[in-house]
């Protein structure tokens, strides 16, 4: 029960920070640029929608983002080839922030965040 308790809590913050504490300006270009994916054909291979702004958000350091927007294609991934590619990028994530840990107090934070999530499955 507390577990279940603890997953929704975990959802419901992750929920609220990638939707409700974007800015404007992000707000606009994340708009545009779903509206310019929605016009693009399906890439060959099914690759995973959103694995490019993980990996954008990790080569910029921000690494809470990128958690949270790891944790939130997990549902997204529905092919076995998606899901191969979400394992591949979890194991990216994970390394990154493993070896970030050691001397950003950020990185550390989000390697928590992955853990805990994961430990909810």
């Amino acid at each position: 029960m507390i577990a279940n308790m603890t997953n929704a809590l975990l959802a419901a913050i992750i929920a609220v920070s990638l939707f409700g504490c974007a800015k404007k300006d992000q707000l606009i270009k994340e708009k545009s640029t779903a509206a310019s994916e929605e016009q693009k054909p399906a890439e060959p291979g099914g690759t995973l929608p959103g694995a490019a702004d993980v990996r954008a958000a990790m080569t910029a350091r921000e690494y809470p983002s990128a958690v949270e927007r790891l944790v939130a294609l997990k549902m997204l991934a529905g092919t076995s080839e998606q899901k191969s590619e979400y394992f591949t990028l979890f194991g990216e994530v994970r390394n990154q922030l493993n070896d970030a840990s050691t001397t950003n107090q950020s990185a550390a934070e989000a390697l928590m965040t992955l853990r805990s999530a994961t430990l909810g499955r």
